[in-house]
């Protein structure tokens, strides 16, 4: 969910418009003065002269809405970067919510296929746990249940790499399990 106000909006439609216009890396960081007021930014986007509306309240809103990512550099630089395209798609959608999993979208066969290669894969699973040695069936199992949701992350989710962590892919492959998924904050109605 976006909680942003007018003004931070207007601020993230202006980064994301200067890093389409290449102005801005997606990855970019910002230097403040001691008072915290902007100063400019560091890298590509130096030559960037208009005055910047970013703050360091600005910045740690959209963190808060899991549209870019904050890291502290030193006391006045801040490393920030696009978390995905949720920045772009936020801005084209004028900031309407929208599903970071394709789950709404899927067709009921999608739904059903997504059932039975779970099942699969889970008697797999189990049958590697009850044929194997005890030692061996825990860390068979113990792999299984890490890599299962971080798998539907990459297949049925279509999460990318691109500056996420392991815990944003882990719960987006988790909303893809059926029936689990619906305590990860699945939306099944379209």
């Amino acid at each position: 969910m976006y909680n942003l106000n007018e003004e931070q909006k207007e601020s993230l439609r202006w980064i994301v418009l200067k890093i389409r216009e290449g102005e801005l890396g997606v990855v970019f960081d910002c230097v403040f003065f001691i008072n915290g007021k902007f100063a400019r930014f560091q890298g590509k986007g130096e030559n960037i002269t208009e005055d910047a509306p970013i703050t360091e309240s600005v910045l740690q809103a959209f963190k808060a809405s899991e549209l870019i990512f904050v890291e502290r550099q030193e006391k006045t630089v801040l490393h920030c970067g696009l978390l995905g395209d949720r920045a772009y798609r936020a801005v084209d959608s004028n900031f309407e919510e929208i599903n970071d999993v394709r789950v709404a979208s899927l067709s009921e066969r999608e739904i059903i296929w997504k059932i039975v290669i779970s099942i699969i894969l889970l008697g797999f699973s189990l049958a590697g746990f009850i044929f194997l040695p005890w030692a061996s069936a825990v860390l068979w199992l113990f792999f299984l249940i890490i890599a299962y949701p971080v798998a539907l992350a990459f297949t049925a989710a279509n999460q990318t790499m691109d500056n996420r962590n392991l815990v944003e892919i882990y719960k987006a492959g988790l909303r893809q399990i059926p029936v689990i998924g619906r305590f990860f904050g699945n939306k099944l109605s379209s």
